[in-house]
């Protein structure tokens, strides 16, 4: 009688424990699929920042390609605001 108690006892807690382990495997791989996700949408991010890099940088040169005439205040005030810009792309 003891014996079966026993072994009954034995089985019932391997199954619970066994389920706990379960448990806790799928909630560690939700938790690398969430992960995951998130740096998949980082590099995405990441590499909008770099083209928008590009183009003030092109936005830059092509200003500074133009001729200056009557209007340098108004090219002067625009190569600072560019300049603004692409200093707060680099500090991202």
């Amino acid at each position: 009688m003891k014996k079966g108690l026993l072994s009954l006892l034995a089985v019932t807690l391997t199954m619970v424990g066994c389920q706990d382990y379960d448990d806790q495997f799928a909630e560690l791989t939700g938790l690398v699929n969430g992960l995951s996700t998130e740096v998949a949408g980082l590099s995405t991010v990441n590499a909008s920042v770099a083209a928008l890099n590009t183009t003030v940088n092109g936005l830059s040169s092509a200003i500074a390609a133009i001729p200056t005439t009557d209007s340098t205040a108004a090219l002067t005030a625009l190569t600072t605001a560019l300049t603004a810009a692409q200093a707060d792309i680099d500090c991202n």
